[in-house]
């Protein structure tokens, strides 16, 4: 039985009503010994032929049972279709088909397909779907025409990591065509060249969203809950919980898939009656002192109709706690309006009485404008008193800015924000505090991926508990709404993909981690085009996720993300680089010749300057109040006692000998 079947080709991408064509390329040892180009498959009798360059390889099953690889060859089950290369000579063209057998295509049908290459870079090898009538003769390569093409760069995100393909067919509504696969290479050199290909999970379909036309007929809908009275049922008002994944297997085929939303349910659109899912609910690390999850589903099948599947999730240690974050958005342009967006929520589960959000400026920038009322100016920015913020409630904060014209600024200038949260017995110190970094542009690209420390991050300033802060953006540029996207974002070897956390999107999302890919569905978004209206065409999702142990400096993580709205073909962004260095320079944050260590601190702070002496010292509270001050002493090391100090988040300003000041962030835990 197929491992994952038609499953995520529907729940990752259009969830249509029902597959009109499928192949998983199971129960099949291969095609029939030639000179016969028969492939007799489940679906029907498929066609291998080429066009009588290379006579070695054909198109043929590749598996994964004794000792799958990593990444695998196979996406789901045991085998996939493959076709390998060889030595065609100098100046000789090959083109290997794999033909379907006929198949009569719906009303805006649809190819769908998973696939991946071998070998990394453009190795010049051309990836085709070509398309014949029924009427012809299935393995003739001159009755097909060319319908698409894909070059190695255009195939996959990630070359060795499946992802899927699709391939409108609209034009092709009722009729009976054959579809044919074909890899095609032109060898420039007498070596042996060009590149593989495997494919896995074909299917024909109609696309149709069946979240948008009520007809999907098959849904597995888990749901995770916070159980305030314990009973196991999901009664009115009790809240959704989304500190966590759901975590399951399909017909056990130990993979596990990771799924969340931001919104606490996840769907599982038309599954296969056949296959069976093991299903159980895990809590975020950093929450699970205080949630405890038990409910588990083994062998559960779907019952062709909507089946609720409930989590309930168990407070067992109330708590405080908060989070601030910055949004990203355009970043600041020359003489252009710029906002700054700050989102803040009580992440605990009792009624916050009273809190401070303290903000600062780049020292660059004037403020134009509040959204909040209430906010106090202080020399470096403002802070906001808040009261009686419920449990899970939240809110949004934008500054404005009008940005000055050149020379005031420069292009590729630095602008630096910081925003942290105060309120007594927050349990979590990581997330009480952000910083944002952007870069003044003359232009920019609305599809992108940024992380907030910027592209550079000091080495000594990143430690075990901190996270990288990752935005995708997208905007449809096109003339009608986007009925749905799909992001897809593989992770870099060097981040660690079980520490991912979805912490926002503009809209409600769908997060799937399937090993190190990430894939992002915004259902029934119904993206309008900027073009009518700027504010509304936009979207974004933004996870954090922590980098491997042993990074050092030097290392560039990079990380680059593929944006499909409907079924246009990817929108791949730009690739951010993060450079662990050790120091910004003077001119942006500090040397690396001050250090101050630990931190976090608990009942002191050790600072030394291995250039010099140390002339003053001042610590302040994020909103400006200075609460320490030692000025004169004249060392290359010095010791605080920072026993007194509430838990948070305190800036130092450390003076040197040849009156240089350096600013450093310093956390109290």
């Amino acid at each position: 039985m197929k491992k994952l079947l038609l499953l995520l080709s529907l729940m990752l991408s259009i969830n249509s009503v029902s597959a009109q064509f499928y192949e998983g390329f199971e129960n099949t040892n291969g095609p029939d010994p030639l000179p016969s180009t028969n492939w007799t498959l489940d679906s029907g009798n498929w066609a291998v032929f080429d066009n009588g360059v290379g006579q070695v390889y054909h198109w043929e099953i590749n598996n994964s049972v004794s000792v799958p690889p990593t990444p695998p060859f196979v996406y789901a089950g045991a085998n996939s279709a493959y076709i390998n290369r060889e030595n065609i000579g100098q100046g000789n063209v090959s083109e290997d088909y794999l033909a379907t057998p006929a198949i009569t295509v719906p009303g805006n049908g649809v190819l769908a397909f998973y696939n991946r290459s071998y070998t990394s870079g453009d190795q010049g090898t051309l990836y085709q779907i070509k398309i014949a009538p029924a009427s012809a003769q299935q393995n003739d390569p001159n009755a097909y025409t060319l319908w698409i093409q894909f070059t190695e760069d255009e195939l996959n995100t990630s070359f060795n990591i499946y992802e899927q393909k699709f391939v409108d067919l609209s034009a092709y509504a009722g009729t009976s065509i054959y579809i044919a696969f074909v890899r095609k290479y032109t060898q420039t050199s007498g070596s042996l060249d060009g590149d593989r290909w495997l494919i896995d999970e074909v299917t024909v379909q109609e696309n149709s969203n069946c979240l948008i036309n009520n007809s999907c007929s098959n849904i597995i809908v888990l749901s995770a809950f916070i159980d305030s009275n314990n009973n196991g049922i999901r009664n009115t008002g009790e809240l959704p919980f989304n500190q966590g994944n759901f975590v399951y297997q399909v017909n056990d085929s130990g993979t596990n898939l990771n799924a969340n939303s931001n919104y606490g349910d996840f769907y599982i659109y038309n599954p296969i009656l056949t296959d069976s899912y093991d299903f159980s609910y895990e809590v975020n690390s950093n929450y699970s002192p205080y949630f405890s999850s038990n409910t588990t589903y083994t062998d559960f099948t779907g019952n062709n109709n909507i089946s609720f599947l409930y989590f309930p999730i168990i407070l067992t240690n109330p708590y405080i706690d908060t989070e601030v974050r910055f949004i990203t958005e355009i970043p600041p342009r020359p003489g252009f309006n710029y906002r700054v967006r700050i989102y803040y929520q009580n992440t605990g589960t009792t009624v916050i009485s009273n809190g401070t959000l303290t903000y600062v400026k780049d020292p660059n920038l004037t403020i134009s404008s509040i959204s909040q009322l209430g906010t106090v100016a202080t020399p470096t920015g403002f802070t906001y008193d808040f009261t009686n913020l419920g449990a899970y409630h939240a809110g949004f904060i934008d500054v404005y800015y009008l940005i000055p014209t050149i020379p005031t600024v420069s292009i590729g200038q630095l602008v630096n924000h910081q925003v942290s949260i105060q309120v007594s017995g927050d349990i979590l110190i990581s997330n009480n505090s952000d910083l944002l970094t952007q870069v003044i542009v003359a232009s920019w690209d609305p599809n992108d991926i940024t992380e907030s420390h910027g592209e550079r991050i000091v080495f000594a300033d990143f430690g075990a508990n901190d996270y990288l802060n990752y935005t995708i953006r997208f905007e449809n540029t096109g003339t009608a709404p986007a009925e749905f996207i799909r992001v897809i974002n593989q992770l870099d070897n060097q981040l660690d993909e079980s520490t991912f956390e979805l912490i926002g999107s503009s809209h409600n999302v769908d997060a799937l981690r399937n090993g190190t890919q990430l894939v992002f569905n915004f259902n029934q978004i119904n993206l309008p085009p900027s073009s009518i209206n700027i504010d509304d065409g936009h979207g974004y999702v933004q996870y954090r996720i922590k980098p491997k142990p042993g990074y050092a400096i030097g290392d560039i993580i990079p990380n680059t993300a593929s944006i499909y709205f409907d079924f246009n073909p990817a929108i791949v962004t730009n690739t951010f680089n993060t450079e662990f260095v050790e120091n910004l320079g003077t001119d942006t944050f500090e040397a690396d010749s001050v250090r101050l260590y630990p931190n976090p601190a608990q009942e002191h702070v050790t600072i030394t300057n291995t250039n010099g002496t140390i002339t003053a010292v001042n610590i302040f509270e994020v909103s400006g109040k200075r609460i320490y001050s030692l000025a004169e002493n004249l060392t290359a090391e010095m010791n605080i006692n920072t026993s007194a100090f509430a838990k948070g988040l305190y800036l130092i300003e450390i003076t040197t000998q040849d009156n240089h000041k350096f600013n450093k962030k310093l956390i109290i835990k």
